[in-house]
């Protein structure tokens, strides 16, 4: 009960944020640009803090309605798989993450809704999916960034076709000090 109540308030936080482009760096420490507005895989910066990186599996489901935040950058028309997880480094939470993956998406790489504990960010960058540029949020003492990944064909990024991009968003827990240092 206490980790659904959890969830719940990280979710509520994630979709209740105010988001900033990144190019509105001026609130942010250094070590929060770093780790906010780092386009680079974010599995792959943990990993290289931690000794041992785990990805927890917190729900995994199909829904129709999406969060006001994240029907502002998805189509609202179709179903989606919603995933949840946490980002372990050393056995701490580090990070909470919230994707959210349309349905035609998921029909082109299935091996998304195979995923179950491992690390969602690997698969985005060995795909080499165009990436939108990052968004940023703080509350409640808390970090988070978002940004939407999209399909790609003959180079071009499939902008045009917003049905085909996941939105992943990352809240930064208090257990993650990097972000203080």
């Amino acid at each position: 009960m206490a980790m659904l109540n959890l969830v719940q308030q990280y979710r509520t936080l994630i979709q209740s944020a105010v988001w900033q482009d990144e190019a509105l760096i001026a609130p942010l420490t250094p070590a929060e640009q770093e780790w906010l507005l780092c386009s680079d895989s974010l599995t792959a910066k943990l990993k290289a803090k931690c000794q041992q990186f785990e990805v927890e599996l917190l729900s995994q489901n199909w829904q129709q309605d999406l969060a006001k935040s994240e029907s502002a950058v998805l189509p609202a028309d179709q179903s989606y798989l919603i995933r949840e997880v946490f980002l372990h480094g050393d056995r701490q939470r580090w990070v909470f993450a919230r994707t959210v993956i349309p349905q035609q998406l998921c029909r082109q790489f299935p091996q998304l809704m195979l995923l179950g504990a491992k690390p969602l960010g690997e698969f985005l960058f060995e795909q080499k999916l165009g990436r939108s540029g990052l968004q940023w949020s703080k509350s409640k003492n808390l970090s988070a960034r978002r940004s939407l990944f999209y399909v790609q064909t003959g180079g071009e990024t499939t902008i045009a076709k917003p049905s085909l991009g996941l939105l992943v968003t990352e809240l930064f827990l208090k257990d993650f000090g990097y972000l203080h240092e």
